[in-house]
């Protein structure tokens, strides 16, 4: 079948994203699952600063980004329901994208503004929920912390939300690039204070207003992230130094 002839499910990107009337249960169960199973049994989970997260109303949440876990490990990190931004390409997957269709994640094109996808953050923000953005715009090759795009910060400024910088250590090792089967490790996540996004003397989110929101952000992510890699090289040290039992 030619590529213009062949079906693809397409999301209606004209209206605000609305949970399913079952999403709320489905969300409820996965959550308890991912907690009270998952984890466990993939090494264990710690998390800090879950205070910082607001309990009501509209906030961005970053994160970096090493893994394709991230997205449903942060679900079950985070207190409230959360909103994703998904790249395009998985809506066109069968199965895939009816699952996420269903269940908070909405698509934004790569490589380029996409204007709609950002009405849309704007619009679930306002409505008082949890938007999750990865600020670097895609996953590290490496682990360290890249630059932030604007888009995070100028979603954020639009609906005056403020943005709660995270960092999440252990999720690459646990599906690492090109891996066949997952591994084991103990999952940290740190959430920090919050950081606001002011506009400009004349009312406006410039770019240079955008960027100094953003690099107070990442730096705010990159602190909480070498904070949770010594705490990791700190607990494993620990459990190299503890004496065996004789045998």
């Amino acid at each position: 079948m030619s590529g213009d002839s062949r079906r693809q499910w397409r999301w209606r990107r004209t209206e605000p994203v609305r949970p399913g009337k079952w999403t709320p249960v489905v969300y409820f169960v996965a959550k308890r699952l991912v907690r009270w199973f998952i984890f466990p049994l993939l090494g264990g989970l710690e998390v800090h600063g879950v205070e910082n997260v607001p309990a009501a109303g509209g906030a961005v949440i970053a994160p970096n980004h090493v893994s394709y876990l991230d997205p449903p490990f942060l679900s079950g990190f985070l207190p409230r329901r959360a909103y994703f931004m998904a790249k395009r390409e998985l809506f066109e997957v069968p199965v895939l994208g009816w699952v996420l269709h269903r269940n908070c994640v909405f698509p934004v094109e790569r490589g380029a503004p996409d204007r709609a996808a950002l009405r849309h953050g704007v619009e679930i923000l306002r409505q008082g929920q949890l938007l999750v953005i990865f600020p670097e715009g895609t996953r590290s090759s490496d682990g360290r912390i890249g630059p932030g795009e604007l888009g995070c910060a100028l979603v954020a400024g639009r609906a005056g939300v403020p943005i709660i910088p995270c960092a999440m250590v252990g999720s690459d090792r646990i599906l690492t690039r090109h891996a066949r089967m997952l591994g084991r490790s103990r999952l940290y996540c740190a959430f920090g204070e919050p950081v606001t996004v002011e506009p400009d003397p004349r009312g406006r989110f410039s770019r240079p207003a955008l960027q100094r929101a953003t690099d107070t952000l990442m730096e705010r992510v990159t602190t909480l992230h070498a904070e949770m890699l010594a705490l990791r090289e700190k607990r494993e040290g620990r459990r190299r130094a503890r004496p065996r039992p004789d045998a």
